[in-house]
């Protein structure tokens, strides 16, 4: 299961944090934060080492690739049209 979600500014810190967390130990095993104001997107991974550390940060542009589905990528430019 994969789950994005697009930031507001009234709630940065409880979308970078406590939904992260709780989705992380329900389950979700590929966490997406996509953040338009910075044009950035973090990516975290149910099992990876540090879990307070993106597994993935890009900022206006990079190649994403899914880790639970391999045929999902894109880059990063395609979604932040100026």
């Amino acid at each position: 299961m994969i789950w994005w979600w697009r930031l507001f500014r009234r709630r940065i810190p409880l979308d970078r944090n406590t939904k992260k967390k709780t989705y992380l130990s329900f389950g979700v095993h590929e966490y997406w934060i996509v953040d338009p104001g910075n044009k950035t997107l973090e990516v975290y991974l149910k099992n990876q080492d540090n879990p307070e550390i993106p597994h993935l940060y890009l900022a206006e542009e990079g190649e994403v690739k899914s880790a639970v589905l391999p045929e999902l990528s894109f880059d990063l430019k395609e979604i932040f049209i100026p």
